[in-house]
């Protein structure tokens, strides 16, 4: 690789990984906005830390996301996260990969429900300090709307110095950063859930998740007897 590599990052839990998620990775690559598209697979991501959802071992994980992308140019899948400290921040594996890829011009790949949800990331405007938004999804006024606080709300909490007012400009300096540094890619929804696929998978419906795994994840869910408890 060289100095002017362009990286896409995708993270995920992959709990477990489907077809959903390759269809959107092959979105993301679809895009050219990168070279490569790096597969961050999280041991255990803050935000779930208090979903009753349990997580499949992450070696588990690690190995059917590999199946799953194997044979797609332009894929990495990478460990990464789980040599890190918890917890697992994406502005950490973000400054990470930066300590060790200096040069590189990095794009962190979402889907729009994770778009809604930015602001309250850890860290959101050194996130997107570092970083290219890229979305998978067309534009709808209502993401626009999301990102963009009107002066005049801004103006309206006052600048008392208040910890309100102080938030408020904070969150609308992220959102106006949001509005600079996302870029949407075109892309096909589908309806897929890893929490309904657990469901299927502990209640033996095998003939239920067929049409979204890939075989080889499949075989290796039942080879490895993964999410026979219907609470994972």
């Amino acid at each position: 690789m060289t100095g002017s590599d362009r990286i896409g990052l995708f993270g995920g839990t992959f709990n477990p990984v489907h077809l959903g998620h390759r269809a959107i990775a092959e979105s993301f690559l679809r895009s050219r906005l990168f070279q490569e598209l790096w597969i961050l697979v999280t041991p255990d991501p803050p935000h779930k830390a208090s979903s009753s959802d349990a997580l499949a071992p992450f070696a588990d994980r690690l190995a059917m996301t590999k199946l799953a992308f194997a044979d797609l140019d332009r894929v990495r899948v990478s460990e990464l996260e789980a040599t890190l400290d918890r917890p697992h921040y994406t502005l950490r594996t973000i400054q990470a990969i930066r300590q060790n890829h200096p040069a590189f011009r990095l794009f962190y790949c979402m889907g729009e429900d994770s778009l809604q949800s930015f602001p309250t990331w850890y860290k959101p405007k050194q996130i997107l300090e570092e970083v290219t938004l890229v979305v998978a999804g067309r534009p709808v006024e209502s993401d626009r709307e999301e990102m963009n606080l009107s002066e005049d709300a801004s103006s309206a909490s006052g600048t008392s110095g208040s910890l309100d007012s102080q938030e408020t400009q904070y969150e609308s300096d992220i959102r106006k950063m949001m509005l600079e540094k996302t870029v949407f890619v075109d892309h096909d929804s589908v309806d897929i859930s890893s929490s309904r696929i657990r469901k299927q998978l502990a209640q033996g419906r095998i003939g239920d998740v067929e049409q979204v795994l890939h075989p080889e994840v499949l075989f290796y869910i039942q080879e490895h007897a993964l999410y026979r408890d219907e609470t994972i």
